[in-house]
C-alpha cells in the first residue's frame, strides 16, 4: 500500500511540473490573445465569439500557422530588440519570449491526439 502511494505521488510530481512548464509558455499566448480582444472590444470590432468544437481533433499544420504567426513574429522581434538594445535583460523575459516564438510547434503538439497533452 505504501509503494502504491509513493508511485502515485512521483508520478503526480512529474505530472504537475511537466503541466507547469506547458503552461509557462502557453500563459503570454493566452495573454497576447486576451489583450487583441480587449483592443478589439476598444475598438468596436467584433471579436466573432463561435461555439468551441468539443470533439477530439489534431489542428492542421497550415490552419496553426495561419492563425498564430504573428505570436511567434512578436515573440521572435521582442527577443531581437532586446538582445539588440538590452542583452541583459534577455535571459530574465525568456520564458516570456520563448514561450511566443515557440508558439506554433506548442499549439501543434497541444492538439496532437497522440500526445493527449
Amino acid at each position: 500500500m505504501i509503494l502504491a502511494i509513493e508511485s502515485s505521488c512521483d508520478e503526480t510530481s512529474v505530472a504537475l511540473v511537466r503541466d507547469g512548464r506547458v503552461l509557462t509558455f502557453r500563459a503570454p499566448v493566452v495573454m497576447l490573445a486576451h489583450s487583441w480582444y480587449v483592443f478589439s472590444i476598444l475598438l468596436g470590432i467584433a471579436t466573432g465569439w463561435g461555439p468551441q468544437a468539443r470533439n477530439d481533433r489534431a489542428l492542421p499544420l497550415w490552419f496553426v500557422i495561419r492563425r498564430y504567426w504573428l505570436h511567434t513574429a512578436i515573440g521572435l522581434g521582442a527577443a531581437w530588440l532586446l538582445w539588440r538594445f538590452a542583452p541583459d535583460d534577455l535571459a530574465w523575459y525568456s520564458p516570456l519570449l520563448l514561450g511566443l516564438a515557440l508558439t506554433i510547434p506548442l499549439v501543434r503538439l497541444s492538439s496532437s491526439l497522440r500526445l493527449g497533452v
